[in-house]
């Protein structure tokens, strides 16, 4: 969340509306993580919405923080300025440095395997199907402010998370035969 509330100050004059809905948002965006589900962002948007109403959050800024946090399902759906600077304020973990996108890569398998009954090997199938989706669009990040810092730094790491989990799953199917 600190990375992200820093991004969000270092390009505050790059929102449309006040970046202060954007911190907020962030506190509640995965307030709702669940592997098996598919409906997080929602959930945690939900979560938002009946929290800061309670709250007091007048109805225009509640339902600005609601479709920031429904936009980081990352499909292509954003409708504002604010909703793709959001979404790609999410996705700048994949542009660290190799050494830290490794820690990162290797936090978010522990999330998925353990305790959870997904091997290794699911696990990986599924990151890679991930990782070659998100290659295959256009551009890993919406605007080009974060394209022009950000873009090529995710690519590679990607690229080189896909290959090596693609090197992964090729050896554990040669032991197999």
């Amino acid at each position: 969340i600190v990375e992200s509330l820093d991004l969000i100050d270092e390009h505050k004059d790059s929102f449309d509306n006040d970046s202060d809905v954007a911190k907020l948002a962030c506190f509640y965006h995965d307030a709702i993580y669940d592997i098996f589900a598919n409906d997080n962002e929602k959930r945690s948007a939900e979560l938002f919405h009946k929290t800061v109403t309670n709250a007091g959050l007048s109805k225009e800024l509640t339902e600005q923080g609601y479709n920031l946090i429904l936009a980081t399902v990352h499909d292509g759906s954003t409708k504002t300025y604010d909703e793709e600077l959001f979404t790609d304020v999410d996705l700048v973990s994949l542009a660290r440095e190799p050494d830290e996108f490794k820690k990162y890569a290797n936090k978010i398998e522990e999330e998925y395997t353990n305790g959870t009954g997904v091997s290794k090997q699911q696990f990986d199938q599924g990151r890679l199907t991930f990782l070659t989706t998100f290659l295959s669009r256009n551009h890993i990040f919406s605007t080009f402010l974060f394209r022009g810092k950000y873009e090529a730094k995710a690519i590679e790491n990607m690229y080189d998370e896909k290959d090596e989990l693609a090197n992964n799953l090729d050896n554990k199917v040669i032991k197999l035969v």
